[in-house]
């Protein structure tokens, strides 16, 4: 991948007048971004040359389109990676590593066979524990595969003491680190660089890039291009027996292609037996339904009573929230189902911290929850937690059979579902959608629009 961006340097004078055109209508300039570079915080020095600004103008000219991919797709995988990162205490800015490897595609294999959203060569991906075999590809797996890069990357820097060199030698091996640090006399990446492979000497000014990416996509006018929204609100569990993924489709009404999708490492559509555990990602209302039937260590797959639980007509409805004054990032994830990553980034938020009184962009989850018996009836479930707003909202299928004792409320300008359930006591959020089931085919709600209030 390196490579491909990299010849695009032997194009720059000819994108030259393209890229002066196009930012000069942005009033925006080279210096600009070489300020904005070389004052962005990173593990390391940020450095502004020539090369940096060849992929930068790759991301923001000649691939616009792959670039707005790029950004979208974090939203699946940034929460994976920052879960890790975390855990192992290592630099947040470590998450941008597979921007450059894969452009955040786990199904990313490269000439030379490297596989993965982190390219693990096969040697590499064996020595820190991903299987690959006949069922698996583990190298594909996010989980797996993020905590072993994770893991090989912190016994880098714990041998350089320097994370330039750690990602130079992640790209290039240590050994050929080794021998530039040797003919350079320096543990500067940047006074060692020339007595470097090509691809690795240009390995930083890459991730440099990629960052600047990340950091600044907006300054260029980038609109993120999202997956849909079930794919980026995920969650995981683990399966220790055997189960196909016509199975899992089976309990939770989700298609074997997007199952296959979210789960890149099973090659057979089958998750094998595993005593410490395989990964299962799914939409995170589908681990709710899924998590009562998947069998403990040395159990067989086994629905009892014949009873399958199965979402159906499942809607993601924009929507706002106000921030309260004991909110944070976390408090509103767990609200609404989602990673606290995901609030930011639909949100285009820079900071860690919520303002009262803001106004939040959030998806809630609604769907007709049903148990199917062993007679194919059909019967419409309504539980839900009083803990927390679940991500599955159950929808009654009939309508109350009461009309009387409800009001309506007129939306005003700004407030959310949420929002107005606050304004009467005694009724929640599941009472207003039970009430109003058209709420959950449309996108977002309107000013003027008259609700029932039951």
């Amino acid at each position: 991948m390196i490579l491909r961006f990299f010849c695009f340097i032997l194009f720059s004078f000819s994108y030259q007048l393209a890229f002066s055109a196009d930012i000069s209508d942005k009033n925006y300039t080279d210096n600009e971004v070489k300020s904005r570079v070389s004052a962005m915080p990173l593990m390391f020095k940020s450095k502004y040359d020539d090369i940096v600004a060849s992929y930068v103008k790759t991301y923001f000219v000649k691939a616009r389109p792959k670039a707005a991919r790029i950004i979208g797709h974090t939203s699946m995988y940034f929460p994976i990676f920052e879960k890790y990162i975390k855990e192992m205490n290592l630099p947040m800015d470590l998450r941008f590593l597979p921007i450059v490897e894969s452009a955040l595609d786990p199904n990313a294999v490269s000439r030379s066979k490297a596989t993965g959203l982190w390219q693990f060569m096969a040697a590499t991906g064996e020595e820190y524990g991903l299987n690959q075999n006949h069922f698996v590809e583990e190298r594909k797996d996010p989980h797996r595969s993020t905590k072993a890069a994770l893991t090989y990357l912190q016994k880098l820097y714990s041998k350089y003491g320097d994370w330039s060199l750690a990602l130079a030698a992640y790209n290039g091996g240590p050994g050929t680190v080794n021998r530039a640090i040797k003919r350079g006399r320096s543990k500067n990446f940047w006074k060692i660089k020339k007595y470097l492979p090509k691809e690795t000497r240009n390995y930083i000014p890459a991730f440099t890039a990629a960052a600047y990416l990340f950091k600044y996509y907006e300054y260029h006018d980038i609109t993120p291009a999202y997956p849909e929204v079930q794919l980026q609100m995920t969650d995981y569990t683990k399966v220790y027996e055997e189960i196909s993924f016509d199975q899992i489709s089976g309990i939770t009404g989700i298609p074997t292609y997007t199952i296959e999708y979210l789960n890149p490492s099973y090659k057979q559509k089958i998750i094998p037996k595993s005593y410490s555990g395989n990964f299962l990602i799914l939409p995170a209302w589908a681990i709710e339904i899924m998590e009562p039937f998947l069998p403990k260590p040395n159990q067989k797959f086994v629905v009892k009573s014949g009873v399958v639980n199965r979402a159906e007509n499942i809607n993601y409805l924009s929507t706002s929230y106000t921030v309260q004054v004991s909110d944070n990032l976390q408090k509103v994830g767990e609200i609404f189902n989602c990673q606290p990553y995901l609030i930011k980034l639909w949100n285009n938020l820079r900071r860690d911290h919520l303002i009262p009184g803001e106004k939040l962009k959030v998806y809630l989850v609604t769907s007709t929850l049903k148990v199917q018996s062993e007679k194919k009836k059909i019967v419409p479930l309504t539980k839900l937690s009083t803990q927390k707003i679940q991500s599955i909202n159950v929808l009654q299928a009939l309508k109350p059979q009461r009309q009387r004792d409800r009001q309506y409320h007129i939306i005003k300008e700004g407030e959310s579902i949420l929002d107005i359930s606050k304004l009467y006591p005694g009724v929640s959020l599941k009472n207003i959608l039970d009430a109003n089931l058209w709420l959950k085919e449309r996108k977002g709600i309107f000013p003027g629009k008259k609700i029932v209030i039951p």
